[in-house]
Formats: structure tokens, sequence, C-alpha cells
């Protein structure tokens, strides 16, 4: 069978810590034994108000798909004459009341790239939640979407040491002991993620746990959510680095491997299109508290604890986390879980077969 050429819209740099680069990554990387996959860079208005509406693609006659790994950039697909395959993560700038918001006018100009994926051949989104969100906001997509959940990366399927030795190796990479218990979460501070929620429920949780302590990972969407997260956690009386740890660049292995010291990652989000995060913690054996909202439900099954998005609720959550963790037993069942159903490869397939029935069918009508 020929290879097939896939351009990949190049709206992203593929080598940054970002969610979605980390994906691209995997997904090219899963791709190039059966597949010629490219980098292809967006056209458009020179102006600056419209640059960000591309509307051709730089080198497209001799692909055989167009792959975009966000809806961002799909203003080009009014143009495009190839098959084209769009990955819509979530429609939380439509779902998510906080984040309309928070980005005021710049939500207003997210709009055109979600109404162009009515020219996408095929939409695929990362849950089963994600997809009924966005077929309720634009209907006319029943029909052409599919399913294909994200893969957990090798750095944390691969993980195989103790929380000792991790928490040994992290606290020489930062050069600075660890509370105990200690909490992760990794993700932005947009308001969807519930900060406010998080950083509140931690605080209660020191009055019983007083040496704990929660190593945020991840860049701030803009400066105002770091603004607005720091002063939350003095208001709380909370300390940084000793209560709250701030860490941004984190690469995978070093990601496994504090997911691998931690007791408990937290995310107390109203709203995720899957919640990659979660999952990695849980491939390397350590136990999840997430919210009983959107996804999660769908995504963890029965291997992490779910929690009502209230302070009473989440609060309590995280202390029986805290005072009754999971054992071996427990822990090893989620990872086979996490490791089983979310590979790669089997991601990587999923996608082929869809660029295989576009092709063939594009050939078809060409005779």
């Amino acid at each position: 069978m020929r290879r097939i050429r896939v351009g990949v819209l190049d709206t992203q740099p593929v080598d940054s810590h970002g969610g979605i680069s980390r994906v691209l990554r995997e997904l090219m990387e899963a791709w190039a034994p059966t597949m010629e996959v490219t980098r292809v860079a967006p056209k458009g208005s020179a102006w600056p108000l419209l640059r960000n509406y591309p509307t051709a693609v730089a080198g497209d006659g001799h692909l055989d798909v167009l792959y975009l790994p966000r809806a961002g950039g799909s203003t080009v697909l009014r143009k495009t004459r190839i098959p084209s395959v769009v990955t819509v993560h979530d429609v939380g700038f439509w779902d998510s009341p906080q984040d309309r918001r928070a980005l005021g006018l710049r939500q207003v100009m997210v709009y055109p790239h979600f109404y162009a994926l009515r020219h996408a051949h095929r939409i695929v989104t990362v849950s089963r939640f994600t997809e009924e969100r966005l077929t309720t906001m634009l209907p006319g997509l029943h029909g052409r979407t599919a399913v294909i959940p994200w893969g957990i990366s090798r750095a944390f399927v691969a993980w195989s040491g103790t929380r000792l030795a991790a928490r040994v190796a992290a606290e020489a990479f930062l050069q600075r002991r660890l509370g105990t218990p200690l909490l992760i979460y990794v993700g932005d501070e947009s308001p969807r993620k519930n900060m406010g929620l998080l950083l509140t429920a931690f605080r209660m949780a020191k009055s019983v746990f007083p040496k704990a302590q929660l190593i945020k990972v991840g860049q701030a969407r803009s400066v105002q959510d770091q603004t607005r997260t720091r002063q939350l956690v003095s208001r709380l009386a909370l300390k940084t680095p000793e209560d709250v740890l701030f860490l941004e660049g984190v690469d995978d292995a070093r990601l496994a491997q504090l997911y691998a010291a931690a007791d408990l990652f937290v995310s107390a989000s109203l709203y995720e299109g899957f919640g990659l995060p979660a999952l990695e913690a849980l491939a390397v054996g350590t136990p999840a508290l997430v919210t009983q909202c959107a996804a999660f439900p769908e995504i963890v099954g029965a291997v992490a604890r779910l929690a009502e998005p209230t302070l009473e609720g989440f609060a309590s959550a995280m202390m029986r986390a805290l005072q009754h963790p999971p054992g071996a037993a427990a822990r090893t069942e989620a990872q086979r879980f996490v490791r089983n159903r979310y590979a790669w490869a089997t991601a990587a397939r999923a996608y082929r077969a869809i660029f295989s029935e576009l092709v063939s069918a594009r050939t078809a009508r060409l005779g």
C-alpha cells in the first residue's frame, strides 16, 4: 500500500510542553513508519487582525490529507482542495461561562475557526463528551465525527521506579525538600480550572496535614490568570514555594518523576474535554482526585476518585484520599486500565484508518 502523504498544519510549535504539542509529537512519531508526514504552513492576509484567519495552505498540492491538530486555523478549510481531518479537544470557549468572561473580545475571534469546521471532511474528538457538545453546537457535523482518545506517552507508561526513588530524584532536581503529603496539579490557571476551589480545599487540608505541599506544573494562559492565582495564594496565607510550588517548562521525564513522587494528583476543573494529566498520574501509580464534571467520569472510569465541585465535597474527598490512600493492588489496576485503554499505537491506527478511507474515496471520485 502506498504511503499516505499527510500535511500537518503548523499553527503551534511542536517542541513546546503544552498538551496539544505533546499530543502532536506522539502522533507524528507513531505515523512515521507508515506515512509521510510533513508540517505545512498556513497562508493568509498580512493585515494584523486577519492574520489569525489563514485562507490557504502552502504546498498542499502534493498531499493526500491535511490534518489540523486543533480547531485553530480551520479557516483554511474553506479553500482546501484535499481531504481534511481536524481534531477538536473541547468546546470550552462555548460551554464555559467563566472562560467567556475572561476571554472577552478574544472569544469572538475563536468562532470563525469553529464555524469553518463544516468544511472539514472528518472531525475527530477526544471523548464522547466533546463529540456530544460539538455536535450540539454545530448540528451539521453529525455523521462526520469520530472519537479517538489521546494516548499516554512512554515517559509515563514506562515508569517503573518507586515513590521513594522518585521523591529523592525530584528533590535533587528541585534542590529543595518536598512536603508530606505531596499533592500535584498539572494544567493552566484559566477560570474553568477552578483554582480557587483547589487552593481553598488544599488550605483546609493543611489544618490536618500541616506539612502538606502542592506542586502546580504548567504555564498560566495569561498574566491575569497568573496574578489572580498568586493573589489567592497570598489571601489564603499559603507560602510559595513552601506550601505551593509553581513550576513551568517541565519535560515528560521530569513530569513523570514528579507525578510518581506525589501522594495524590488533584484537579478541581469544571470543564475538561479529556483530562490527560489525571491519566498520566494514574499511569505511574499515583492516585487521582478529580471532579465529577465534563469528560472526567468517562475518561478515568472507576480508577480515580470523583468529587462534586463544591468546597465541602472536594475538600472532604481530598482529606479521605490522603488519609486512606489506595493499596498496591488498586494502584496496579489503575495503571493497567490506563496503559491498556490509552495507547498511542491504537490512536495512530484509528487516524490512519480515517486517512485511508478519505484517500480511497477521493481516488474513486477522481476516477
